[in-house]
């Protein structure tokens, strides 16, 4: 299953990204979690590519992702630009939400943040567990077919990597809504330009 058949994949720099509609990332991410596949979907925001530019272990870990969600201008405009696909720029609050309606039925674990409870009360919260050799079990343990990860960017893609292959489970980075707040920052728009030239 490691082919998403309902979404593009094109080269942005040294990674791939999906294109596709909100719908069709939502359904392939339903795929995965009905399925029960160990799988890491993460958002290539300029975030998460700086970070992978710079540091090895952030990049193997998006070289390896199952999904990878555009997410920003820059991002966007290079598919558009390069590869000339009617790209969109998919807010990971919206796709959470289209996700949580295609998979009503099943459970759903939050893991790491309880920011998002007030929107999904019958979804399970769980702090961060420090022994690492246990987080898998405890996250198999909620029967989830989603984990909904909000962890920091910097340590989001490494943390879902390792994870990858001993949970039953397909796994969302969302990262902190805090930090999504930060996104529109001056510092970050300069950031987000920079990395615009490099890719």
């Amino acid at each position: 299953m490691k082919i998403v058949f309902f979404l593009l994949k094109k080269k942005v720099g040294d990674f791939y990204v999906h294109s596709g509609s909100i719908q069709e990332f939502a359904k392939s991410i339903q795929v995965y979690v009905t399925n029960r596949y160990s799988s890491c979907v993460y958002f290539a925001s300029s975030t998460l590519m700086g970070l992978a530019i710079k540091d090895e272990a952030t990049a193997s870990a998006v070289h390896q992702a199952d999904i990878l969600v555009p997410e920003g201008g820059p991002i966007v405009k290079n598919l558009r630009r390069k590869h000339r696909v009617n790209a969109v720029s998919i807010k990971r609050e919206d796709l959470l939400r289209k996700v949580m309606e295609l998979v009503s039925e099943e459970e759903v674990c939050f893991y790491g943040s309880t920011e998002w409870k007030s929107l999904y009360p019958k979804a399970t919260f769980i702090k961060p567990v420090s022994d690492q050799n246990s987080v898998a079990a405890v996250l198999n343990d909620t029967g989830a077919g989603l984990i909904v990860v909000c962890l920091p960017e910097s340590e989001q893609a490494r943390w879902m990597q390792h994870m990858k292959g001993k949970v039953n489970a397909c796994m969302l980075g969302m990262g902190l809504k805090t930090a999504m707040l930060e996104k529109w920052s001056p510092a970050n728009l300069l950031h987000r330009f920079r990395l615009y030239s490099r890719l």
